[in-house]
């Protein structure tokens, strides 16, 4: 066997893999809810949580970035 038909094979078998992957990522894609997508029972009582914005020279905006941030969970 030639050094080109083994490339060739080798090249098949990798565009074979890389095409049965892409496959397999879509199909999981399909079948994964996002946030959004998620339907589940509303909880009485959530659950805190901590919002953590690093802030280095924002004198002027910080706060209305602030006072946005509520407002995100609504969107």
């Amino acid at each position: 066997m030639s050094l080109g038909i083994a490339y060739g094979i080798a090249l098949g078998l990798l565009i074979v893999f890389n095409l049965a992957l892409v496959w397999r990522l879509l199909a999981f894609r399909l079948r994964f809810p996002t946030l959004r997508e998620w339907d589940s029972p509303m909880l009485e009582d959530w659950p805190r949580v901590s919002v953590i914005v690093p802030c280095r020279n924002e004198g002027a905006g910080v706060e209305k970035a602030m006072t946005s941030l509520p407002n995100l969970s609504r969107s």
